[in-house]
């Protein structure tokens, strides 16, 4: 009889500056670099355990508000989108780098790597005053003063500002 065990799960959160350190602009080669040491980890750990990856994505989207920003001639989308498209970048750029990893160690596995697009509904009521100008661009910009996203202080946050108004629920 085959020697069959259940895994346990590890629930795994990388945020987004994981991705990014601290002095580097985030480009696509520095984020998949920066993967290579959590995800050689996680390969390891994949022979004993089951995985969910988790992460963040902030600095992935302040860097799509600066391109928009930077770019007049095409349509603005909104924070929405940006988030949704960050989302899929990250979880692509991880299981990419999980699948080589899993490869270069010689594990074989049977189970699809999966990236889920996650949509949440916030409550008006329960945003804090500290939430309401958030920062994404949460590092500098060589060269450039960093702008106020989504919405700068004293002005009305739905689109005269400039920016797509964020769709209602």
């Amino acid at each position: 009889m085959d020697d069959v065990r259940k895994k346990e799960t590890l629930l795994v959160a990388l945020g987004g500056n994981a991705l990014i350190k601290k002095g580097q602009v985030g480009t696509v080669e520095e984020q998949f670099q920066n993967l290579k040491e959590p995800v050689r980890q996680l390969a390891r750990l994949s022979r004993d355990y089951n995985m969910i990856i988790t992460h963040g994505n902030g600095p992935q989207v302040g860097n799509l508000l600066l391109q928009q920003e930077l770019s007049r001639d095409i349509p603005r989308l909104p924070l929405e989108i940006l988030v949704a498209q960050t989302q899929g970048q990250v979880g692509y750029m991880i299981e990419s780098s999980l699948d080589s990893e899993l490869m270069a160690l010689g594990i074989v596995h049977q189970k699809p790597l999966v990236s889920l697009i996650t949509y949440v509904v916030v409550n008006p009521a329960e945003i804090r005053p500290s939430q309401t100008h958030p920062n994404l661009l949460d590092r500098p910009i060589p060269g450039r003063r960093p702008p106020s996203f989504p919405f700068p202080p004293g002005k009305p946050a739905r689109g005269t500002d400039g920016w797509p108004p964020l769709r209602g629920r």
